[in-house]
């Protein structure tokens, strides 16, 4: 459908993959895709996803789309129940994501890509796999290059570190080391690709089932992620 927004023309196209078996509002308004195919049909420029079903994460797929600048996640965000914590959100659950003994990701990361493919190569005898390897560390690389300037002026955040009990920290933030995405977003999934991570707190007045008075972490919010400058 063509609406009027803002006084410009966006066409909207709404698409659920079925699995829930949830009846559309009125015939004909939803299309029966799942997010693979509605990404190929339609190329959008932005994508709005309401929900993401929990221990999956489409947004490497949002990224990977070449027609997509944005995309916009509606529902509980880090370690609720949508997406999965690390691949969706760039928050660290498991404490295996942001070490700080792992190193920085604007200098470290790159060498590590770099010399991890030239090392794995020595022993490759699969025709092809090697050029593969070397060509995916080198995108990596360029793409950390390519954002680095970008990410730097950004305004720095101080959290503690490594993993384990932060010291020094009100005890509302002691998991501010798990949010990998504030103080080294290069290092979290979207960041290695190119693309930031910002709240919606203006349209964050959502109502949700998992709502609860005494705990706002679980509350549905909306993040937007936006594919960095020039890429």
């Amino acid at each position: 459908r063509r609406r009027g927004l803002s006084s410009r023309e966006v066409q909207l196209v709404a698409t659920d993959s079925g699995a829930r078996e949830l009846a559309a509002c009125e015939p004909g308004a939803v299309e029966a895709r799942d997010y693979r195919s509605a990404l190929l049909e339609h190329a959008p420029h932005a994508v709005l996803c309401s929900w993401m079903p929990l221990g999956e994460d489409w947004t490497a797929a949002f990224r990977s789309s070449e027609s997509v600048e944005t995309y916009l996640l509606l529902g509980e965000v880090d370690d609720g129940c949508c997406g999965r914590p690390w691949e969706t959100w760039g928050y660290d659950a498991d404490g295996t994501h942001g070490s700080e003994s792992e190193g920085d990701g604007e200098s470290g990361g790159e060498s590590g890509d770099e010399s991890g493919d030239a090392g794995g190569g020595e022993g490759e005898g699969e025709g092809g796999s090697v050029g593969r390897k070397r060509q995916c560390g080198g995108l990596r690389a360029a793409r950390r290059r390519s954002a680095v300037d970008w990410a730097q002026r950004l305004p720095a955040v101080e959290t503690a570190g490594p993993p384990g009990r932060p010291e020094g920290r009100p005890e509302e933030d002691a998991c501010a080391w798990r949010r990998v995405y504030e103080r080294r977003p290069l290092r979290t999934p979207f960041g290695a690709d190119g693309w930031t991570r910002r709240p919606l707190p203006g349209v964050s007045c959502q109502i949700c089932r998992t709502d609860a008075p005494w705990c706002n972490r679980r509350h549905s919010q909306a993040v937007c992620f936006e594919r960095l400058p020039d890429r």
